[in-house]
């Protein structure tokens, strides 16, 4: 971010189940502090921890099929931290060893959810939101009793006022040019006028074009190729923006060593 000029829009595709609140955090902030505007396209989805960091952007595109969730914390094995409150509520009724877990999360429950609200209110008020709106927001998505994993359409999403409907059909074919396993957070600048750079061949190909990416890819391929060991470790066809299919999974062991890079996993 520190290398992105003030002025540059920045495009982010996002498809995620979320992740930690820390994270979430950090990157929301890091955008915020930026001053060009910033879109987020979601193809798929965004739940949890992504839904924090959609709404740090300016316009947030989600596709028709798409959907995001809700934005309550997740403490321990996965309880929900406002559950674990109410469950503690009449803790004198229920003296076992769970009651006495319960009692132990009870305090990092409160936290989260008291950390949760201030970052999402923060991360609001940045984006328009009026003390009304912010609060309806957070009272729809933080603590309005939803199942974390509820998937909520456009139409439910009235609270969140920068949501665009659908995403523009360059977005998914950048999508569908992907490789699998790819991070699920892609993020380039200008996504119209570098996506006409693209186009559906091999890694080897696309290094003699004339793109933006090419000095990027190069390396990324040239790297990748110095790593191969012998027959068994055929050369990794790969890049950031495409792939073709891997001949041969990269062993366990190379990858221990640190041969492999880690997006080839």
């Amino acid at each position: 971010m520190r290398n992105v000029p003030a002025d540059k829009r920045i495009d982010i595709i996002l498809n995620t189940t979320g992740g930690e609140l820390t994270a979430a955090e950090v990157i929301a902030k890091a955008l915020l502090n930026h001053p060009g505007e910033i879109n987020i396209y979601i193809p798929h989805y965004a739940m949890s921890a992504g839904v924090i960091i959609s709404l740090a952007a300016n316009k947030i595109y989600l596709a028709r099929n798409g959907f995001m969730g809700p934005i309550d914390p997740q403490i321990g094995w996965g309880f929900s931290a406002q559950s674990i409150i109410d469950f503690t509520k009449n803790i004198a009724e229920k003296q076992s060893w769970i009651a006495d877990i319960a009692c132990l999360l009870q305090g990092p429950s409160s936290a989260s959810i008291t950390r949760t609200t201030n970052l999402v209110d923060h991360i609001c008020k940045k984006r328009g939101y009026t003390d009304v709106e912010a609060k309806t927001l957070i009272s729809k998505l933080l603590t309005g009793g939803l199942n974390h994993d509820q998937a909520l359409m456009y139409d439910d999403l009235s609270c969140i006022k920068q949501l665009q409907p659908d995403v523009p059909d360059i977005i998914i074919e950048i999508v569908d040019l992907m490789p699998a396993g790819q991070s699920s957070i892609y993020s380039i600048s200008d996504v119209k006028e570098e996506s006409k750079n693209i186009k559906k061949i091999t890694a080897e190909n696309k290094l003699t074009e004339n793109s933006g990416h090419n000095e990027e890819l190069r390396n990324v391929s040239e790297d990748w190729s110095s790593q191969s060991e012998g027959e068994n470790n055929p050369t990794i066809r790969r890049c950031v923006i495409e792939c073709e299919p891997v001949a041969e999974v990269p062993s366990s062991e190379n990858r221990k060593k640190g041969r492999i890079p880690r997006h080839t996993d």
